[in-house]
């Protein structure tokens, strides 16, 4: 179990002089979270799973200004498929879901809303981009959502080269303002990848292609980095 405390001040940056707006909102928090680990490998698995469920919430009973209940969970399995040609091959796959909801018509706040896209959830997509977006400023921001699901599928294949792991991956994944809408537009993307063992840890290189490009999407994003995607 884990216990938070925020406090979330929202107010405007030029206040209107008649109607100024301006909110301070206490929010202790209590959550649970429950983790399983069978994974031969942190970042490489090959066989094994990794499951872990996340409950959060607050009230008045907690001296809250703030009621709601939020749930996430996550499943990774990592499955050995033998070999083909030679090379090594396994199945790698993530499901994460999310969903949140509030009491007394209050609005979700924006630290408690589910946001994805990126590099760790639906490669191809700009970090944090889908889902419902609002326009302030001349630009549009993302507002985040009440749901969320994330599918990810990598084929990997060990190659004999440098400890080298290749791999071709699918993407799928979205951000819902209702409950209701859950499951609808999903934003899909396909891409290939390779995994370096190197003294300084797993080095990771994805190319990634959106299949559901909005406007201003780039065609593909090019992501480096450490560990794995998930």
């Amino acid at each position: 179990m884990y216990a938070r405390y925020s406090d979330v001040h929202l107010y405007e940056e030029t206040p209107d002089p008649f109607f100024p707006f301006d909110l301070r909102i206490k929010h202790p928090y209590l959550g649970l979270q429950l983790v399983r680990d069978t994974r031969q490998d942190p970042v490489l698995g090959i066989h094994g799973m990794l499951a872990s469920l996340d409950l959060s919430g607050s009230g008045p009973w907690l001296g809250s200004d703030y009621r709601y209940v939020r749930a996430y969970g996550q499943l990774n399995l990592f499955l050995p498929l033998g070999e083909l040609g030679g090379l090594p091959l396994a199945w790698a796959s993530s499901y994460r879901a999310g969903t949140a909801r509030t009491f007394g018509g209050q609005e979700l706040l924006t630290d408690i809303r589910f946001k994805t896209g990126g590099e760790y959830s639906v490669r191809g997509y700009p970090f944090e981009s889908l889902g419902p977006r609002l326009e302030a400023g001349g630009k549009l921001l993302t507002a985040g959502g009440t749901a969320v699901l994330v599918v990810n599928q990598e084929l990997r294949a060990t190659l004999p080269w440098f400890d080298l792991i290749g791999l071709a991956f699918v993407d799928v994944g979205q951000v819902w303002a209702e409950r209701a809408d859950f499951g609808r537009d999903l934003a899909k993307s396909v891409g290939l990848g390779l995994r370096a063992t190197t003294p300084v840890g797993v080095v990771r290189l994805d190319l990634a292609r959106p299949l559901d490009r909005r406007p201003g999407d780039p065609s593909f994003k090019a992501y480096i980095g450490l560990g794995s995607a998930f």
